[in-house]
């Protein structure tokens, strides 16, 4: 086994902020899927030195939209630390490898503000290709 099996990029801390949800009472919420259209996440990365943080803004189903059974959105941040990467590598590893390790935190704030808020019935959000995730956005 290796001596230090720590990787380059380190993650200090992760937050939950404005979380906004609106429950549609027209629709019953049994059965539901997510898709592109009202699935969104939007990353932002800001590097100062050796410190990192990724923002992501979460954003389920349209606002307003009398068809679907409620409104999500939320903010999830992480902190990070390099240690070891070059300038250009930290940044990738952040919005790569942060999206990647804040995204089960994402999956588990949806599922349990779902749960509380929508008379229990939770939405668990699938697993998702961080790449792929990242590479159409940026198309």
């Amino acid at each position: 086994m290796p001596k230090d099996i720590n990787g380059a990029l380190g993650f200090i801390h992760y937050g939950v902020d404005n979380i906004n949800h609106q429950l549609n009472r027209d629709v019953i919420p049994h059965n539901i899927s997510l898709s592109g259209e009202n699935f969104k996440l939007a990353r932002q990365v800001s590097i100062n030195g050796n410190d990192g943080q990724l923002i992501i803004e979460v954003e389920l189903f349209e606002k307003g939209n009398n068809k679907y059974p409620f409104y999500l959105s939320f903010i999830i941040y992480g902190i990070f630390t390099n240690k070891g990467l070059e300038a250009g590598q930290f940044q990738r590893a952040v919005e790569y490898n942060g999206t990647a390790l804040l995204f089960p935190f994402i999956r588990s704030t949806v599922a349990d503000i779902t749960k509380i808020a929508n008379n229990g019935t939770t939405l668990l959000l699938p697993t998702i290709n961080v790449n792929a995730l990242i590479e159409d956005s940026k198309k």
